[in-house]
């Protein structure tokens, strides 16, 4: 794939615009739609596995190597990839239930697709530390910065969209990247 990943898209040229970012996140989330659809948990979505296609234009999912089958999902257990409480992802985009061992599902997802989104709009993921473990209790118990205080080009809708997909309560998380595409329609629009 000619371009590069996104992580080194932003580290070289800076933040994405809100017009570029809109067009990269509901590529991404109908990638996760489709994985979702059959079951498949990513666990591992940020900028450095999402690459850029300059032939096509397009932005491509990758490193599906963790992913896992969603527990909510019906299948024998033979089938199951990972077990709860298997520590698997990068940490500062990793959500609470996944840094904590639980299940993960569709949720998980689209925690990571939110500070991915965040990471697009800034050029840097909200959590960063020294350790990993740094990481993990800023992850779990800190709010994280409001991405316009970073980049005052970035409006309200869309930092109200992050905020909705990173709720560290996964039940009043967005659940599904179908919701993610019409929020991303809604409020990651070009604006006079």
């Amino acid at each position: 794939i000619q371009g590069g990943s996104f992580a080194d898209r932003v580290q070289k040229d800076g933040p994405l615009t809100v017009p570029e970012t809109r067009k990269v996140v509901g590529e991404v989330a109908s990638a996760l739609q489709a994985a979702h659809a059959k079951g498949i948990v990513h666990r591992d979505i940020k900028a450095a596995n999402v690459l850029w296609d300059v032939e096509s234009g397009r932005a491509l999912v990758t490193d599906w190597g963790i992913a896992a089958l969603d527990p909510t999902v019906d299948l024998a257990p033979e089938t199951r990839l990972t077990k709860t409480g298997v520590f698997i992802g990068s940490p500062q985009y990793m959500s609470p239930e996944q840094l904590a061992g639980d299940e993960v599902g569709s949720e998980t997802d689209i925690y990571s697709l939110g500070q991915t989104l965040f990471a697009l709009l800034t050029g840097k993921p909200p959590f960063s530390g020294s350790t990993p473990l740094e990481i993990f209790g800023k992850v779990l118990l800190s709010e994280a910065p409001k991405v316009g205080a970073i980049n005052p080009d970035v409006p309200k809708p869309v930092e109200d969209l992050i905020l909705q997909m990173t709720l560290k309560d996964r039940d009043l998380r967005i659940q599904t990247p179908q919701k993610v595409l019409a929020k991303t329609r809604e409020v990651l629009t070009e604006r006079p």
